[in-house]
């Protein structure tokens, strides 16, 4: 019998810091159509295990996003020997979810980690080829022929609401040499996932949420079509507008 795990809902900027979430919608790390609270946005957060959960709040780990593989990266910044076994190793995010995470403010969490940990190395070695956390291959949630998790439910249409297609693709950042790279944080970084945060879905899913539709049809088209850029797609009916 499988061991079962209870999951928390882990919040990547908390949200007794709503000052920080305006800014972050200010500077575009966030679009300006995100929830107003980061406790009502869904793309805050992600599910960890209780012990990860602590660990993340207590700036001894982070999640980075690697353009390079399109995978999230679990990093044991603070060294700590029982998390070892997890550090370089991606976790199940999938950026091409309509609520994935923006990798963007993953950034925030990542100089904050840093700051409370002062002596470690400020830079990583990752292999080339990020592999998957030991469980996801156990458990066999991830299909290799699609790139795309295995899931309870059918995987959404990349057609619907118009949040499908392939995510950029950025030259490397990194410094490679032996089979490996080293994981830095630069402004050549920092601009890098800025700009594959803005192109992924979970950001025009985002959009369209928080957008008004009580326009005319064809303003709605026009203004739907401005985000996903399908100029024959009608507007989806709106979802989790609350504010």
């Amino acid at each position: 019998m499988d061991e079962i795990v209870a999951l928390h809902h882990c919040h990547i900027i908390p949200q007794a810091e709503p000052d920080l979430w305006t800014m972050l919608k200010d500077r575009h790390w966030i679009p300006e159509e995100a929830k107003d609270d980061p406790r009502h946005e869904p793309r805050d957060g992600l599910s960890m295990c209780a012990t990860h959960h602590l660990l993340f709040d207590a700036f001894k780990i982070f999640i980075r996003y690697h353009h390079v593989s399109g995978k999230f990266i679990f990093i044991n910044y603070s060294g700590a020997e029982v998390l070892e076994e997890f550090h370089g190793k991606a976790v199940a995010l999938d950026i091409n979810d309509r609520y994935a995470p923006f990798p963007s403010i993953f950034i925030i969490h990542e100089m904050r980690v840093r700051g409370f940990n002062p002596f470690q190395p400020m830079t990583y070695d990752i292999p080339d080829t990020i592999p998957w956390q030991d469980w996801i291959l156990l458990r066999g949630v991830f299909d290799e022929a699609s790139n795309s998790f295995i899931r309870d439910r059918p995987p959404a249409n990349n057609n619907e609401a118009g949040l499908g297609g392939s995510q950029p693709q950025f030259q490397p950042t990194t410094s490679a040499g032996g089979g490996r790279n080293t994981l830095e944080l630069n402004a050549d970084v920092i601009n890098t996932i800025l700009a594959v945060t803005r192109a992924m879905p979970s950001w025009k899913a985002c959009q369209i949420e928080g957008m008004s539709w009580d326009g005319t049809a064809e303003e709605n088209i026009q203004k739907y079509a401005s985000v996903v850029g399908a100029q024959d797609s009608p507007p989806p009916s709106p979802t989790e507008t609350d504010r």
